[in-house]
């Protein structure tokens, strides 16, 4: 069934870039050669070869937000296109999808996938999450796209958690009394806010005197909220509490 919802994902991703691509360019109605259906569907799809010089299986951690794949579901423009087996590979910061849900597939050390293009916010519910693709402007203030994980929502604004996973490559002994280092995976969490109706969510500082400079005309208030209410900013729980506060100032 997973395949089938698959192959049907394909189709309306095919229908829509089609029916874009004539509304812009006025591109004939059929394609002219199989290849052509092929180019389309990997302009969706990231469907090339993946290779790490390291494997997966030999660096210490995990580049996943979870190892296995799950029922999630996919939505584009505000509709869904369906379920599948997902995972969000974090490393490359790509929501993965199950091709063949065979036992023979399944049964591999890594099974065959693929991986779905970021769409503007785009998003996918997997595992209780959502995750939706956004624009930011990275530590170089370069405009990317990137998944972000929805933590808290209101009516004004929005708390999201983008996760960075960083490889550490394997580093021989430089003595013989030294242990060799094997690669390594590590995960770390930035926070972003983004209003209703801005373009870009903006990363949060967990420090207090950079958080309140970030809001100046808030900055009163939220300084004696987070007295009053003895918010920790290194806990999730508390920049709940903290951006529900925002959101009725």
């Amino acid at each position: 069934m997973r395949t089938l919802n698959y192959i049907i994902l394909l189709f309306a991703l095919l229908v829509s870039t089609v029916s874009v691509a004539q509304a812009v360019a006025g591109i004939p109605n059929q394609y002219e050669a199989t290849w052509r259906l092929k180019q389309v569907i990997r302009d969706k799809l990231n469907t090339q070869e993946r290779t790490n010089p390291v494997a997966y299986r030999d660096i210490k951690g995990s580049p996943y937000l979870s190892e296995k794949f799950k029922d999630g579901e996919y939505i584009l423009n505000g509709e869904s296109q369906g379920h599948f087996y997902l995972r969000y590979n974090v490393y490359n910061d790509q929501i993965e999808i199950l091709v063949d849900a065979s036992p023979e597939n399944l049964s591999l050390a890594e099974p065959s996938f693929d991986a779905f293009l970021k769409y503007d916010k785009s998003k996918v519910l997997l595992d209780g999450k959502t995750i939706r693709s956004y624009y930011y402007n990275d530590h170089n203030d370069n405009t990317v796209n990137s998944y972000f994980i929805e933590v808290n929502k209101t009516d004004k604004l929005t708390l999201l958690l983008r996760k960075r996973c960083v490889l550490t490559p394997a580093e021989k002994a430089a003595t013989p009394n030294q242990a060799d280092r094997a690669a390594r995976f590590t995960t770390y969490d930035d926070y972003y806010i983004i209003n209703e109706g801005e373009k870009y969510p903006k990363k949060i500082e967990l420090n207090k005197r950079k958080l309140l400079k970030e809001f100046p005309e808030q900055a009163d208030a939220l300084k004696q909220f987070i007295k009053n209410e003895n918010i920790n900013l290194d806990e999730e729980s508390d920049l709940v509490k903290l951006t529900n506060y925002m959101s009725t100032l």
